[in-house]
């Protein structure tokens, strides 16, 4: 294996920032709205004249007002987006030129150049990554270099086993995770909507006092907002397909024999894979963050 490009790094650690906070600032703001739900649905007398609760469901709502808009102007989304997309058509430009894939054939000798062209033209699509890859650096390393010169065979099993199999198996882990929190947040949701109506009913016949049906139900619609933000199923079906494409794709590669196939296999199949990364950039143009309303 070998130590990706700069350009790679600075774009990954770019999304991984953009990821912590959208995701962290999300997972606060549903936290914070089932908290005042919650006070809500109790009464707290301060001084015979002030209720606690309800002041405390008030900073609550209030708090989780100020991360929405910090939320919609920051727009940490985007970076996550465009970083993960960004890192992803590099690393693709890093494995076409170091197995010698089109259009870094073994006969161009101008693929040194072709590659940092090409990775600043990736660079230069995502404005929004900023200060994370002002001063990346787009040179192919030491070890693309030295697998880049070594026979065909020795190339067509490293990319088999560290592109295709490694990427194909990281779809499959995914696909089975995604799938797991999928079930996990619907079977919660479903929980809580019961939990509600039981509360409701209990209420309503008088059993007690206490709101705990309006509380079920925040948590019911805060879990949904969640599910929403994380998009299991979705990713799941996704990572499920490209998995079944990346074996079909394993399938073919001791077919390729001769430099010339070999360079417009590697094209095709990373073009198969760079789906997905068009996918993310799709996503970061047209997702907004989720209504937590």
């Amino acid at each position: 294996m070998f130590d990706f490009p700069g350009s790679y790094i600075a774009a990954d650690a770019a999304s991984l920032d953009g990821q912590r906070r959208f995701i962290t600032s999300t997972r606060i703001q549903l936290i914070l709205l089932v908290i005042a739900s919650a006070a809500g649905a109790f009464s707290w007398t301060v001084n015979r004249t002030w209720d606690g609760a309800a002041l405390l469901a008030g900073v609550a709502f209030l708090a989780a007002a100020v991360l929405r808009t910090i939320l919609i102007r920051g727009r940490p989304h985007r970076a996550w987006y465009d970083g993960r997309a960004a890192a992803e058509s590099i690393k693709t430009l890093a494995w076409k030129y170091t197995v010698a894939g089109d259009p870094f054939l073994s006969t161009n000798e101008d693929s040194d150049d072709v590659f940092r062209r090409l990775s600043n033209d990736v660079l230069a699509s995502f404005g929004t990554l900023g200060a994370f890859v002002a001063s990346a650096s787009n040179e192919p390393t030491d070890g693309m270099r030295a697998l880049r010169s070594a026979p065909l065979v020795e190339r067509r099993t490293a990319y088999e086993k560290h592109r295709i199999a490694d990427q194909q198996d990281w779809y499959e882990r995914k696909a089975d995770w995604n799938k797991q929190r999928a079930r996990f947040w619907g079977a919660l949701m479903l929980t809580l909507q019961i939990a509600a109506a039981v509360g409701a009913f209990l209420k309503g016949f008088g059993v007690f006092d206490i709101d705990l049906f309006g509380i079920a139900g925040a948590a019911a619609a805060s879990a949904a907002a969640w599910l929403e933000t994380k998009q299991h199923h979705v990713v799941a079906r996704a990572y499920r397909v490209a998995a079944q494409e990346l074996t079909a794709i394993d399938a073919l590669i001791p077919q390729q024999q001769t430099e010339e196939a070999w360079g417009r296999f590697v094209a095709e199949a990373e073009e198969a894979i760079s789906r997905e990364h068009t996918m993310w950039k799709a996503s970061s143009r047209s997702r907004e963050p989720v209504s937590l309303a």
